[in-house]
């Protein structure tokens, strides 16, 4: 059987001479650019919108905490004693 053949996009190419001058990759794996499952693709997007979604929940939180910590200081420093 001969070798597989595949279209390489400039952004894989630098990789590609590298990988093949360096002698780690059979020469058609260093030639082609790996192809992913669409359902772990799929997976992770949604795995990082999800975390995107509780970082930004999380920061919102943390300002509610500050300002309150903040308020009730200055009310402290301000107020009647």
């Amino acid at each position: 059987m001969g070798e597989e053949t595949c279209r390489v996009s400039s952004v894989w190419a630098p990789v590609n001479r590298i990988n093949r001058l360096l002698g780690h990759l059979r020469p058609s794996a260093a030639t082609c650019p790996l192809v992913y499952n669409a359902l772990v693709i799929g997976l992770a997007l949604t795995a990082m919108s999800i975390a995107t979604w509780l970082f930004f929940v999380g920061v919102c939180g943390s300002l509610i905490v500050v300002l309150i910590s903040f308020f009730e200081d200055l009310t402290e420093l301000v107020g009647k004693e």
